[in-house]
């Protein structure tokens, strides 16, 4: 055999074995609960709060958001983060905040309804810290109908 045939022999057994591959993988998509969990849906009962006006140097504020699993499935709180460093949150005595995770998980039950508690700092940011603010706490589920549930709260801080 001259390098010519054994170079398109290579090529041919190359593109042979790269189709006997691609047609052996499966031709079925997995669902949706196989890949990555529940069809069920986590709803956030208030999505938005407001403080109003609140002194910065009148302490931390806190409000709670109740979620619901609306779903016929277990829903799998899997993580949670919040907007900025300043704002912290917790579900099932769980805490994270936008630099540190949930440590563990939280099942939601069908029907099952769970407190999302967002507590914020309005002097994290120094005394100069005022003026209109808006943040978010975020929910990462193992849902594919609401992977993410949002919540808002927003305040006017001023210095008295």
């Amino acid at each position: 055999m001259t390098n010519k045939t054994i170079i398109y022999l290579a090529i041919a057994i190359l593109i042979g074995g790269g189709l006997i591959w691609l047609t052996s993988q499966s031709s079925e998509t997995p669902s949706p609960t196989a890949a990555t969990g529940t069809t069920a849906s986590l709803k956030a009962e208030v999505s938005q709060y407001d403080f109003g006006t609140i002194d910065i140097n009148g302490g931390d504020v806190t409000t709670e958001f109740p979620v619901t699993n609306t779903g016929e499935e277990p829903i799998i709180v899997v993580d949670g983060t919040t907007s900025c460093a300043c704002t912290s949150a917790e579900i099932e005595g769980v805490g994270f905040d936008m630099h540190k995770g949930m440590n563990s998980k939280v099942t939601i039950e069908p029907g099952e309804t769970k407190t999302l508690t967002a507590t914020y700092d309005p002097l994290f940011h120094g005394p100069n810290g005022t003026g209109k603010i808006t943040r978010e706490v975020i929910l990462k589920t193992n849902s594919v109908v609401t992977p993410e549930v949002r919540v808002r709260f927003a305040a006017n801080v001023v210095k008295n």
